[in-house]
């Protein structure tokens, strides 16, 4: 990832982790999110009566929470992702009102499959 372009960066590992989200679950309820104003979560899964809600960041520090906010206001219920590079061990952070759970491709695959 260190010898990969800073504007290609971020659109490769995107596709990258729709490729995890769609062998995890067969494409199986998988879609984006965009309001009017243009905010977008990268991915949504519909599971039971929530929606999950994947943000693919390279580095987790340059996360910014606000169209996540909005996306939980509509839809409250369903857990929060930040899949990130190099995550060997998955954890939670708190981005203001927001609980995400940080995690590899590894882990969100763990996330998607078991249960």
């Amino acid at each position: 990832w260190r010898d990969i372009r800073d504007d290609d960066r971020g659109l490769l590992w995107e596709h990258l982790v729709l490729d995890v989200l769609r062998a995890a679950t067969r494409g199986e309820s998988l879609h984006f999110w965009r309001d009017k104003s243009g905010r977008e979560v990268d991915f949504v899964l519909r599971r039971g009566r929530g929606a999950d809600a994947v943000e693919c960041k390279v580095n987790v520090d340059r996360f910014d929470p606000k169209s996540l906010a909005i996306f939980r206001d509509l839809y409250p219920q369903g857990s929060n992702y930040v899949v990130c590079p190099g995550i060997r061990s998955p954890y939670a952070r708190r981005f203001g009102g927001l609980v995400v759970k940080v995690v590899g491709c590894g882990d969100l695959i763990k996330e998607f499959t078991s249960g």
